[in-house]
């Protein structure tokens, strides 16, 4: 065996044993951490979600609310138009009589 074949060899397996515990120290750092930034990730998209599902609700009750209370405004001040309309087309149905009879 010559020695200048070995030394290559020896320094590349001591490199691996000398570099291989940090690498499984990293690894058994990292997969827990990324377990925990998932969970948190998980965990606000959910608050997120449920704050926006809560105000959607409320918003809609809301303008359901709202939609009630102004309903008989509605109607009140949409009758004098509904007999402004008959009114008018009674006149212009007896003016067309009166043109074309």
């Amino acid at each position: 065996m010559d020695p200048v074949v070995l030394f290559p060899e020896s320094m590349d397996t001591a490199l691996i044993l000398v570099t291989k515990p940090f690498s499984l120290c990293k690894l058994a750092i990292m997969f827990p951490l990324k377990i925990m930034f998932i969970a948190i990730h998980t965990w606000i998209e959910l608050l997120v979600v449920t704050i926006n599902f809560h105000l959607n609700m409320f918003w809609k009750a809301m303008v359901c609310f709202v939609g009630l209370i102004l309903f008989p405004g509605r109607v009140l001040t949409a009758l004098p138009r509904e007999k402004m309309v008959s009114f008018n087309s009674l006149i212009s149905m007896a003016f067309l009589d009166k043109i074309f009879f």
